[in-house]
């Protein structure tokens, strides 16, 4: 389905009124998608697995877009794409769920 870059992709995200609180991931290894919360995508990324945005083309199928990382600020770890060192969630235009 996929040429695989990064064992998890994110479709998806739910915020609340300050940052991303659960996301919707492809799994590529068992090739389903599931809901993590923040915390659980953050500890993933701290033992080196790699996530990638997954969104949709204008056709509607899913490519691979940007690798995320984690920035903490005062103790908080925030999720985004860009390498700026803003204490907010940012990963680009996904839909919210």
């Amino acid at each position: 389905m996929f040429n695989f870059n990064a064992r998890y992709g994110i479709t998806e995200v739910r915020h609340n009124s300050s940052h991303i609180v659960r996301l919707k991931v492809l799994d590529t290894a068992r090739n389903a998608t599931v809901e993590m919360t923040r915390e659980y995508v953050v500890s993933l990324i701290k033992q080196g697995y790699r996530f990638k945005t997954l969104p949709k083309d204008r056709n509607g199928r899913l490519y691979w877009g940007e690798d995320v990382r984690i920035f903490t600020f005062l103790g908080v770890a925030y999720l985004r794409t860009d390498t700026n060192r803003v204490a907010s969630d940012n990963l680009g235009e996904l839909p919210a769920f």
